[in-house]
């Protein structure tokens, strides 16, 4: 019983704030100016770059990845990571 309480609390919230969102001021909804002002956030380009350099970090490794694996699975003996590799 105490499930299905949580569960319609938490629908009578979400319920309350999609109406308050809905207010609007200026002729603008409240949710409209809040989109806006978080769009213009600094926040944002510093989440935005550090989004950009976690991607170009996991291509780089990925590639390095593929590389080294083609290193080691080519059966080229000639290659200096594979004499290395065996110790000669």
């Amino acid at each position: 019983m105490t499930e299905f309480l949580f569960v319609l609390k938490c629908l009578a919230v979400t319920a309350v704030l999609t109406m308050a969102m809905q207010l609007q001021m200026n002729g603008v909804p409240l949710e409209n100016k809040i989109e806006e002002s978080l769009e213009n956030s600094p926040v944002v380009a510093w989440v935005q770059s550090a989004a950009a350099g976690g991607a170009l970090m996991i291509k780089k490794s990925s590639d390095y990845a593929t590389t080294k694996a083609k290193e080691i699975f080519s059966g080229e003996e000639n290659s200096a990571s594979y004499t290395q590799r065996a110790g000669r």
